[in-house]
């Protein structure tokens, strides 16, 4: 004798088996990424100097300078033309100027 089962049974079992597969993919990725939204939040980094700061702050000032062209007025000879050869010696300058910002990091 052949047992009669239940088409709900299945239907039962499935979204059972949906839900837990859920709270396992949940729990994975949060195990994963650190748990809690504590532990996004970042704590400040302090300075080592004040010296320091000044340093990189100079050093960010001719960096942007040297690629957005002569905003410190050091007198370089930019003359912010707008020819295409005054073009392309702009690019070439802030390539330099990335390309020495690489090799110094």
């Amino acid at each position: 004798a052949v047992a009669k089962t239940d088409p709900y049974m299945f239907l039962a079992i499935a979204l059972g088996g949906a839900a837990l597969f859920l709270c396992l993919c949940v729990a994975c990725i949060k195990a994963i990424t650190g748990g809690s939204a504590k532990s996004a939040q970042y704590s400040k980094v302090e300075a080592q100097g004040a010296s320091d700061t000044t340093a990189e702050e100079q050093e960010r000032q001719d960096i942007l300078a040297d690629v957005y062209g002569n905003a410190t007025g050091d007198g370089d000879g930019h003359d912010g033309g707008h020819s295409p050869e005054g073009k392309n010696a702009e690019i070439d300058e802030a390539w330099q100027a990335i390309q020495r910002e690489c090799e110094s990091s």
